[in-house]
């Protein structure tokens, strides 16, 4: 990874002159492993379209298949940045990219005139992984909720474990995860899968001091990750005989009463998650009904941090998330928990345009989603403006959130500032109380920046395939859209537009795991001082971003 320092003004940008001769892109299809070509590969050219445009405003995509040879052809392209997709059985569904491992899909342009541009695309095969899940006789488990996860960065950019597959076992315990690029993993069950039965009361065997039972696992028997044992996949990797042998440990109960249960719209059942659990296993938790009398009990349940919430069913009444409560279990029983309701709060959003006070319709719609601070990410309130300036995000469960916008109202616009009743919202988000009416105001600008220009290697030859990322001299992890990523296309250039303004450290990445940078602890370089600011035109040529060493090929 690599630095460079810079400074974005508004309305900075770099254009390139266009002409309507077309195209001619070809190329060649070829095993990442062993070189040999890969024959009837399905290609999918897509020319890069600008974020926020609606499917019929999409350009369309152009098809083909290699021949024998691996070898491609597309002709009559208008000049342009392509993107390319492959798809073949055995192989990772992959956009081009030079580095086959990179995440990112590199773009490739395309010149006017009858010299074609060529490039060559290396697909990774698949990693499989199978095995069995088998009880404390060696008995095979039907029907046990299998998952394969990974560490990942959340949209807070913070490492968490998320799901990359999930299934469920044969009648002869078996399970198989094809279909997957390299990487580490932790293999997780439960056996008993409560997204297919549900979990109902269960009575207490009184010559029985402390109750076991079957807790969710990762492999090879951990009731946690730190006792587990990852998996290391390289492309082409098929690991088999993973079997999973859960055994019983001591486990508890937490049982209550649901306040204001009787009344319209409230829910009828419980679910159980931990607090720093994926999503997956989140919603694979247990689950148990609230009787009539508003009690409720969760049996089998292991030491831990976890929240009880409604279980999310949808259809009319009140939103099922307003009951809820956070639970610490250690090595007793918990009883007289108490699920309480918390009445909703309501946010009225408006977007404002400086230099834009009419009404009238925004070209693209805008989303507003409210992130949870705290515990798996499983319900995001969101609202969505339908071109309209003003919108709502009603029945919001009171807590702590940030901001997360999702599309611009007109071409070359950027977020200038979120307001919420009246100041300004930075990296300790928001907190909504019970019952709150607030308001959001969405600020944006005109005259967005854009940056331009290349990685280079110490000998000035361009670096395809890396990816180029901003990260703002004043973090603000909340604000995603001050950390935006691009890889370099095929000639080695890189294009970043719809920018805020502002300074900013640039580096290259050989490699950056999506979400990552905005992360304080994720490895980089050591910022270099800021030189200071000048008054600098709106059009400057393009920047090198040279690294100071070779990166490797």
């Amino acid at each position: 990874m690599r630095l460079l320092w810079l400074c974005l003004l508004p309305g900075l940008w770099c254009a390139a002159q266009e002409t309507p001769e077309p195209g001619t892109l070809t190329g060649i299809v070829l095993d990442a492993n062993t070189g040999e070509p890969v024959a009837r590969a399905a290609l999918t050219l897509s020319l890069a379209a600008r974020p926020g445009l609606s499917i019929d405003e999409l350009p369309p995509h152009h098809e083909t298949i290699t021949a024998s040879n691996g070898r491609f052809r597309f002709i009559a392209l208008p000049p342009g940045r392509y993107y390319l997709r492959a798809r073949k059985a055995g192989y990772l569904l992959q956009h081009y990219n030079p580095r086959p491992r990179a995440t990112g899909a590199a773009s490739i342009p395309v010149s006017a005139g009858p010299a074609p541009t060529q490039v060559e695309m290396r697909l990774l095969p698949q990693a499989v992984v199978s095995g069995r899940v088998l009880d404390e006789n060696g008995e095979p488990v039907e029907r046990a909720h299998v998952a394969l996860e990974a560490l990942e960065y959340s949209p807070l950019g913070r490492q968490q474990l998320w799901p990359t597959q999930n299934t469920a076992t044969s009648d002869l315990g078996e399970f198989r995860f094809a279909g997957l690029p390299p990487g580490r993993y932790y293999l997780w069950t439960r056996l008993r899968p409560t997204l297919m039965i549900e979990d109902l009361p269960r009575l207490r065997d009184p010559d029985v001091e402390i109750e076991t039972d079957y807790v969710p696992v990762y492999y090879p028997n951990s009731p946690d990750i730190e006792g587990a044992t990852p998996i290391d996949l390289e492309p082409g990797s098929d690991i088999q005989g993973l079997d999973i042998r859960p055994r019983k440990f001591p486990v508890y109960r937490i049982s209550g009463r649901v306040a204001a249960h009787d009344v319209p719209g409230a829910p009828t059942k419980l679910m159980l998650f931990p607090h720093q659990s994926s999503p997956l296993a989140a919603l694979a938790g247990p689950r148990t009904r609230i009787q009539p009398d508003g009690r409720f009990e969760f049996a089998g349940v292991p030491p831990g941090r976890y929240h009880i919430a409604a279980l999310h069913e949808g259809g009319e009444g009140r939103n099922p998330w307003l009951w809820q409560s956070e639970v610490h279990i250690g090595k007793r029983d918990v009883t007289n928990v108490t699920i309480a309701y918390n009445e909703p709060a309501r946010i009225a959003c408006d977007l404002s345009i400086e230099g834009d006070d009419s009404d009238a319709p925004t070209r693209a719609p805008i989303v507003v989603s409210l992130m949870p601070m705290e515990g798996p990410i499983v319900a995001t309130p969101h609202g969505r403006s339908e071109h309209r300036r003003t919108f709502a995000i009603e029945s919001v469960v009171p807590g702590h959130y940030w901001v997360q916008v999702s599309g611009r109202p007109q071409p070359d616009s950027w977020l200038k500032s979120i307001i919420f009743d009246g100041r300004e919202v930075d990296e300790s988000g928001l907190v909504l109380q019970p019952g709150a009416s607030a308001r959001l105001t969405l600020v944006f600008a005109p005259n967005a920046a854009s940056l331009a220009g290349a990685v280079v290697n110490r000998d000035g030859e361009t670096v395809p395939g890396v990816t180029v990322a901003l990260v703002p001299e004043r973090p603000n992890p909340t604000r995603r859209d001050l950390y935006p990523t691009a890889v370099t296309s095929s000639d080695g250039s890189v294009e970043l537009k719809d920018l805020a303004p502002g300074r900013y450290f640039l580096f290259a990445f050989d490699h950056l795991p999506p979400g990552a940078h905005p992360d304080p602890q994720f490895p980089k370089p050591p910022p270099t001082p800021a030189p200071p600011p000048q008054n600098e035109p709106r059009r400057r040529p393009q920047t090198q971003l040279r690294p100071p060493a070779p990166l490797p090929q």
